[in-house]
């Protein structure tokens, strides 16, 4: 059928046929719209927003943790560094045993000799700042690198990506 022939078909169509037809045209647009446009950008928004909230939410969460860490500074002699002797990948290995973090983490990976990186997966946010902020601030041992993101679901889990060096 080309062209023309649709346009003799449509003039041969009562009034009332035309208008029926251009009716029912104009709700399947309706309908077209409403399920394959509006209904899904109105999903995205709603999902967009509800992540919102809930990252919202795990900031808040770690921002009242803050006064909580730093009450809770039992650290060792700041005088007291560690032997730089023994290679950074296994004074980690010990430092997370002792802290109880070992069973968080996912990988450790030597950069170079003064550098390692630390994956660390559903990880209680509080007990792994107090140890950061310990090994940071009594073992001579910085973090260049530090990347967060929340575990769904699980208030006050984070997964972890962290570059230990020392200087």
């Amino acid at each position: 059928m080309n062209q023309a022939d649709i346009r003799q078909w449509w003039h041969n169509l009562a009034a009332r046929e035309r208008k029926l037809l251009g009716a029912g045209v104009f709700v399947l647009l309706l309908v077209f719209y409403a399920l394959f446009l509006y209904r899904p950008l109105v999903n995205a928004v709603r999902e967009a927003e509800n992540r919102n909230r809930a990252l919202i939410s795990q900031w808040q969460w770690m921002q009242q943790q803050l006064p909580l860490i730093a009450s809770h500074r039992d650290m060792a002699d700041p005088s007291s560094p560690r032997d730089f002797s023994e290679p950074l990948l296994n004074w980690l290995d010990k430092q997370l045993s002792d802290a109880k973090l070992q069973a968080y983490v996912k990988r450790m990976e030597p950069v170079d000799d003064s550098r390692v990186t630390l994956w660390l997966e559903k990880v209680p946010f509080a007990p792994l700042m107090r140890w950061v902020e310990q090994v940071q601030t009594t073992q001579g041992v910085l973090v260049s690198e530090f990347d967060a993101m929340p575990v769904a679901g699980s208030p006050g889990l984070v997964t972890v990506r962290m570059t230990f060096y020392q200087p």
